[in-house]
């Protein structure tokens, strides 16, 4: 025996299945759009984890660097030491060797901001003294123009001889400020701020 289905009970039965597969589709795609935002959310923060940790250990190697440089004696950064003899400061090599990748050279802004480099001697170097002057010249003329447009120092940086070192470093007990690295600094206190106002 058959089943006769008249059009309106054909119509239901096909509106039926219709409600049917919506009422399944619906739910079906907003599921899988939310576990598509989940994943795309867990990769975020798998990711800003990543950069956090790679910026900790930046942060470490930098702070570590930074203490290692900041243990440096003022007489270090001259040609000769003044105690050992006239013996070589170990900043006086060239190339210069370090650690650090990236470094042009070493040279340092005394607090009435004049420039001085270990990399030549104080006054005037005979030609075969150093076999190598030629090249040393040339790095501290890149050291100032570095330094110059970093404008770290007060006026461009004027060589400073022995004396003027051994007067500065007897002379200074307490460091006054330099406005134009004071500037500097106020400009990375700012920098600072924004940064961690953005995290």
């Amino acid at each position: 025996m058959r089943l006769r289905f008249d059009g309106s009970a054909e119509r239901r039965l096909r509106m039926a299945l219709a409600l049917f597969f919506v009422a399944l589709v619906v739910p079906g795609a907003l599921l899988i759009a939310r576990a598509f935002g989940q994943v795309q959310w867990q990769e975020f923060h798998h990711y800003r984890t990543l950069a956090e940790q790679l910026a900790g250990g930046v942060e470490r190697e930098l702070d570590a660097a930074v203490r290692g440089e900041e243990a440096r004696g003022f007489d270090d950064y001259a040609f000769a030491r003044r105690g050992d003899d006239g013996a070589r400061s170990p900043l006086a090599a060239y190339p210069p060797a370090s650690g650090l990748p990236g470094l042009v050279g070493y040279f340092q802004v005394d607090s009435a901001g004049r420039y001085s480099s270990p990399l030549l001697p104080a006054g005037d170097v005979a030609a075969g003294d150093l076999a190598d002057l030629a090249a040393r010249r040339a790095l501290d003329a890149r050291l100032r123009a570095i330094l110059e447009s970093a404008s770290v120092a007060a006026a461009p940086p004027a060589r400073v001889d022995a004396d003027q070192r051994a007067a500065t470093a007897t002379a200074v007990a307490a460091p006054a400020a330099v406005p134009a690295a004071d500037n500097l600094f106020e400009r990375l206190r700012q920098a600072e701020g924004q940064r961690q106002a953005l995290s």
